[in-house]
């Protein structure tokens, strides 16, 4: 018997499913489940642990609640596979919001519909839209794991939409603006960050953790291997790039050349010598010759603008202007996206969509260009006795 429904009372239904006769003892091994809600609906449930139990995956009700397994993902799966910055983040978002609310719901009872809840209490609290969307990831994350390790049969995270929110407006610099801020940030320690962050796109973590070996004068070129964070508990660290796209070579322009040749020099006759390989000394260190953090430099790029027409600019968004720049002068976005290190090309179209209209205008330039509608239609009748038409067949286009 594959599986039954009994009536146990009004709309109260015993669902029982077979698993066969144990190999050992010879006796029926069943499951049971008592399920509250039409015939319709208890035949559906029936159908969805028949379905379970094809694929192998254990029906039998577990105690484990959600704050348990959340718990229990964080040390098994995450600790080992994710950045430790991330870690941290899933932490507070599990423990201050997702366990807050839901921890106490049984794993194997988690519907869609608490999910939905969970998004309702977290705007309730006034968290925004974009927050609410980062905790949803959280937890469809950690549920597929649950669905991998056959804890749970489906993942009710799939069933719900997270909220949506609106991107906010990239801030940018054009050419001559990205001139004035040079201009203003000179004499201060964060001027050679700040022309390097926008000639070459790297996020600070990946500008702080430079090294002189990083960096290919004969190959014009620079290597981000690694990046700069701090830990709680562990304080700065270097830790290798977020993802293998992270790890590049960016080409380097003669002026970037130049200005690293000059700073080179100037660190070599201004600071001693210590023990370490030349090349393994940092590239923007502190007096102590420690790595500067990001956070740090974040809180001076924001005093150095303060009180000018730059106001409210980050040093993060050096890197969007970057990018602008080079989409707007017709790089590929293939090649941006590669200089900047991000895992697909679409990340880059996604993220810089507000210079596509120039480029599909350029686009449109172009082919008029080369194909000026006069001068085709000549070439096309063979009027001009010079270019004789050519026709493609459908099966080569």
């Amino acid at each position: 018997m594959a599986g039954s429904i009994r009536r146990r009372g009004a709309n109260t239904w015993e669902l029982t499913v077979d698993f066969g006769r144990d190999p050992v003892t010879g006796r029926r091994q069943r499951r049971f489940e008592s399920f509250n809600g039409t015939k319709k609906a208890a035949q559906q449930r029936l159908t969805e642990l028949l379905s379970t139990r094809d694929r192998g995956i254990d029906i039998q009700p577990t105690k484990v609640t959600l704050a348990e397994y959340l718990a229990r993902w964080l040390t098994d799966y995450a600790a080992v596979s994710v950045a430790p910055s991330t870690l941290a983040r899933y932490r507070i978002a599990i423990d201050k919001h997702i366990s807050a609310h839901l921890g106490s719901r049984l794993l194997a009872e988690l519907r869609p519909m608490d999910i939905q809840r969970l998004h309702s209490m977290c705007l309730g609290e006034k968290l925004s839209p974009r927050t609410v969307v980062q905790h949803h990831r959280i937890v469809r994350e950690a549920l597929k794991h649950a669905v991998l390790w056959q804890l749970i049969p489906t993942n009710a995270a799939d069933a719900v939409s997270p909220p949506r929110f609106e991107r906010a407006e990239l801030a940018v610099l054009d050419a001559p603006g990205v001139l004035k801020l040079l201009r203003r940030a000179e004499g201060s320690f964060l001027h050679p960050m700040v022309f390097l962050a926008v000639h070459t796109g790297a996020r600070s973590g990946e500008i702080l953790a430079l090294r002189w070996s990083d960096i290919d004068f004969e190959g014009r070129s620079l290597h981000i291997v690694r990046t700069v964070q701090r830990i709680a508990g562990e304080g700065i660290i270097f830790r290798p790039t977020k993802t293998a796209r992270s790890r590049r070579t960016i080409g380097l322009s003669a002026a970037t050349l130049d200005f690293l040749s000059a700073r080179r020099q100037e660190d070599e006759s201004t600071r001693t010598r210590r023990a370490e390989a030349d090349g393994e000394r940092l590239v923007f260190p502190q007096e102590h010759s420690g790595p500067y953090e990001p956070v740090q430099i974040s809180h001076a790029f924001s005093k150095l603008v303060s009180g000018s027409e730059f106001e409210g600019l980050r040093f993060h968004d050096l890197r969007h202007t970057a990018a602008t720049l080079m989409l707007s002068q017709n790089v590929h976005p293939k090649i941006v996206s590669e200089r900047l290190g991000h895992a697909s090309v679409h990340i880059t179209l996604d993220t810089y969509s507000h210079v596509l209209p120039h480029l599909q205008d350029e686009a449109a330039a172009a082919m008029d260009r080369i194909l000026d509608p006069a001068r085709y239609v000549q070439q096309a009748d063979g009027t001009d006795g010079k270019t004789a038409p050519h026709t493609y067949d459908r099966g080569q286009c």
